[in-house]
């Protein structure tokens, strides 16, 4: 879901309410909703079906086939996300200037310059590789479920309109409505929301990485879109019960506007640097990979910038919104300055390369041992170990780690082999490159290749040489 949630909602809210021209535009919301989970139905047959990398361009190669209309089809969608991509990317830069303005007022080539720098940072810390990002999703989503909840429980517990009466307010004008201009004004409106709910089907771009795909690509669509909607409507209901309806469609940071009403200017302040947290969230992931320094430079602006813009008593709240950035280059420096070196990779592999087979077959069953698995060393043909760690069990093919070539042919049998003993995964090990048939073939079926950095960060220890 942290896909889902960004600057959209705080934009686009007094749009829908502008389209609409009238309390029902929860209607608007609602509609996004059920035409958000008609097509998550489409994706989770299409990705528990083919779990492959690439979502949309395999599922259009497989549909129409490789060699015939799939390829024009898989290429056009490429082509198209060219511009897609880009313009979705805009559109959170644009709204990230927008409620910046709020903390300082933006004349139009300023809000173009600072919308203009955000695309430029992103592409910046976008220029590594990412590899594992688990503990920062959860930490950004307990961010943004923090910012929704406190807007959400703020506007029910202090707004002037109660929940059923802001729903039958919305009823009663959808009524007065004739239902020609009711269905264009929402029919327009959902165009807007259902850009809020996009996000949902990015599992299925990575679905040979997901275990039980047939169950967990479907169940984390439809989770996704259901609690988005709650939230969402919950947030409408919030800001509705506390602004009146002209005030709130022609605000352009809503939140912010809302916030003041409530508290006053110096917690609307706050709550606008929440929100441009929540707009910049999707970069927490990249930060990881950046260099350390980066997220505590962040941290420190925020806390600047909370002493420049927010009244005194307020400024320790705001330089509290750069805690994520403080945790995040905490974990940065750690997994940085932890990581082996390129001189201690290259021993460790020549190393790896002069052992016999027992020894190196010893080396491997330590080094998951090590790592909580529980090794059990197979004579059938395929595999080589046999590993189990909470209820996943996992088979291992490593006895041609020095092998110049691999074809498909041992992934064939390493794969037919977890089929048989109906393992969740497998993994197969070696020192040299792979040719690019066998890695596709990997890729589709789903057979995890051990080698390179990889390799020698499990079996680290042997080299003896220390990190730099």
């Amino acid at each position: 879901m942290i896909d889902m949630v960004g600057i959209g909602p705080f934009v686009v809210l007094p749009l829908v309410m502008k389209s609409v021209g009238g309390p029902h535009f929860l209607l608007a919301w609602a509609l996004g909703a059920l035409i958000s989970i008609i097509d998550a139905l489409v994706w989770s047959e299409l990705g528990a079906a083919f779990p492959q990398a690439g979502g949309s361009y395999q599922f259009l190669k497989i549909s129409y086939g490789d060699q015939k209309w799939g390829k024009l089809l898989s290429f056009l969608y490429v082509w198209q996300t060219l511009i897609q991509a880009p313009l979705v990317v805009a559109s959170g830069a644009i709204g990230f200037a927008q409620y910046a303005s709020y903390l300082y007022p933006l004349d139009e080539i300023t809000r173009r310059i600072v919308s203009g720098t955000v695309v430029l940072l992103v592409i910046a810390l976008l220029y590594r590789r990412i590899d594992s990002i688990g503990r920062i999703s959860v930490l950004l989503w307990l961010c943004v479920l923090g910012t929704m909840g406190w807007l959400i429980v703020g506007g029910l517990m202090h707004g002037t309109e109660s929940i059923g009466t802001l729903l039958s307010d919305a009823w009663t004008s959808a009524e007065a409505v004739s239902p020609t201009v009711l269905a264009a004004s929402i029919g327009v409106a959902s165009v807007k929301t259902i850009y809020c709910y996009l996000g949902y089907y990015n599992i299925c771009h990575l679905g040979g990485e997901i275990q039980k795909p047939e169950r967990n690509i479907p169940l984390s669509m439809f989770l996704s879109v259901i609690g988005i909607a709650v939230l969402y409507g919950l947030l409408n209901l919030s800001v509705a019960s506390v602004l009146p309806f002209e005030q709130a469609a022609n605000s352009p940071f809503i939140v912010s506007t809302m916030v003041e009403a409530l508290y006053g200017s110096g917690a609307a302040r706050f709550a606008t640097l929440l929100v441009l947290v929540v707009a910049f969230s999707s970069l927490f992931a990249v930060l990881l990979r950046s260099p350390w320094w980066i997220s505590f430079a962040l941290a420190g602006g925020f806390a600047l910038a909370s002493k420049a813009l927010l009244p005194p008593q307020y400024v320790v709240f705001g330089a509290l919104g750069g805690f994520p950035f403080v945790v995040i280059g905490v974990i940065a420096a750690w997994k940085q300055f932890s990581a082996p070196s390129t001189a201690h990779v290259e021993a460790t592999l020549a190393q790896i390369a002069a052992m016999p087979w027992r020894d190196f077959s010893a080396a491997v069953e330590r080094a998951f041992a090590r790592d909580g698995y529980e090794v059990q060393r197979l004579n059938t043909g395929g595999a080589d170990f046999l590993l189990r760690k909470s209820g996943r069990t996992t088979l291992v093919a490593c006895k041609r780690w020095k092998a110049v070539s691999h074809g498909v042919e041992p992934l064939r049998a390493l794969g037919e082999a977890t089929k048989a003993r109906d393992a969740s995964h497998s993994i197969y090990v070696t020192l040299a490159d792979v040719g690019e048939k066998t890695r596709r073939y990997a890729v589709q079926n789903k057979v995890e290749l051990l080698q390179g950095n990889a390799l020698a960060q499990l079996l680290g220890v042997l080299a003896g040489s220390k990190k730099s």
